[in-house]
């Protein structure tokens, strides 16, 4: 079964999803769907494949991982201050930017964070924009984090 990158760029209203093959980097999807658990799983489910999800922390991170979580091998909630390549950009468009989550997830590059919490630079870590994440092997951690392998 082939392994799918899935970058979701959640909005109040619309949410658009890329997927992209985690081997090839080709385009396996490519939409905007209303944010609604419903409509994003129906989503995921037409992807198929072993799916690796990628989206930011924000209002509705906590909200969007419960329903995602048993679809996909995997769920990444990263910091939006982690992402320059996305925060940075001057183009800003919601399908751009769930391509954008989709690539960093694919090159490995997506750094997990604590879910519906403020992220605290810790030590020289931050001089390199290192922004620490719950360990690959642990459970849930204080503070409601929520780790992707759990």
């Amino acid at each position: 079964m082939a392994t799918v990158c899935v970058g979701i760029d959640i909005g109040s209203s619309k949410s658009a999803i890329c997927a992209l093959d985690k081997l090839t980097g080709e385009t396996k999807y490519e939409r905007e769907v209303a944010t609604e658990a419903e409509a994003i799983v129906r989503a995921l489910k037409t992807i198929g494949g072993e799916l690796e999800v990628h989206f930011e922390s924000g209002e509705l991170a906590r909200w969007m991982y419960k329903p995602l979580k048993p679809h996909a091998k995997e769920v990444c909630i990263s910091h939006p201050k982690s992402n320059a390549y996305i925060a940075r950009d001057p183009l800003k468009n919601d399908p751009l930017d769930a391509r954008k989550l989709a690539l960093l997830k694919r090159a490995g590059l997506a750094l997990r964070c604590p879910v519906g919490c403020d992220l605290k630079p810790r030590g020289r870590e931050n001089r390199v924009s290192r922004w620490m994440a719950p360990p690959p092997d642990s459970k849930a951690v204080s503070g409601g984090a929520f780790n992707a392998r759990d």
